[in-house]
C-alpha cells in the first residue's frame, strides 16, 4: 500500500507545450570568463526553433535552428560556430521557448522538469540543467559544459 502511494505521488504530469510565437528578447551567453551579449530574435513554428542572435550593433553573430533532427548552427565567424555547437540548444530552446510546467513534476517531448526550492532541474538529452526565473529573466545553467543562458523578455 505504501508503494503504491508513493508511486502515485511521483506520476509526471504533462508539461504545456506553448503555442508557435515570435520572441525578441535580450540574451547574455556566459561560460569560462567570456560573454556573448545581444537581441536574440526567436521564432517557434510547427515544432521548429529558430533563434537569430545580433550583437548591440545589429550585426549577425550566430543562428541556430532546431528541429526533430538536432540543431543546425551558422555564424559568419567559424570559430564562434565550432564552440556554439557543444551547447544542446535543442534543450535550450524547448525549455526556455516552448514548454511550461506547473506541477512539481512534468514530462515533455524529451525533457523532464522537477521543481526545486531554487528553480527547474532539466533532466534527458543534452544533460542535466537548471533553469531559474528571476523576474523577466530565465536563467538555464548547464553545469556540465559550464555555461549559462540568460534570457530577457523584450516582448512578443
Amino acid at each position: 500500500m505504501i508503494a503504491l502511494l508513493l508511486l502515485a505521488g511521483c506520476t509526471w504530469a504533462p508539461a504545456h507545450l506553448l503555442g508557435d510565437a515570435e520572441h525578441e528578447d535580450q540574451f547574455a551567453l556566459a561560460a569560462h570568463g567570456h560573454v556573448l551579449a545581444g537581441t536574440a530574435l526567436v521564432a517557434t513554428h510547427d515544432g521548429v526553433a529558430t533563434l537569430h542572435a545580433l550583437a548591440p550593433t545589429g550585426t549577425d553573430l550566430f543562428q541556430v535552428t532546431v528541429d526533430a533532427g538536432g540543431a543546425a548552427i551558422t555564424s559568419p565567424d567559424d570559430d564562434l560556430a565550432a564552440r556554439l555547437r557543444k551547447i544542446p540548444f535543442d534543450r535550450d530552446l524547448s525549455v526556455l521557448y516552448r514548454l511550461r510546467c506547473d506541477a512539481p513534476r512534468c514530462k515533455a517531448e524529451r525533457w523532464r522538469l522537477v521543481r526545486r526550492p531554487d528553480g527547474w532541474r532539466v533532466r534527458g538529452p543534452g544533460g542535466p540543467a537548471t533553469l531559474v526565473r528571476d523576474g523577466d529573466r530565465w536563467r538555464l545553467t548547464d553545469p556540465v559544459r559550464g555555461y549559462t543562458l540568460t534570457v530577457a523578455e523584450g516582448g512578443s
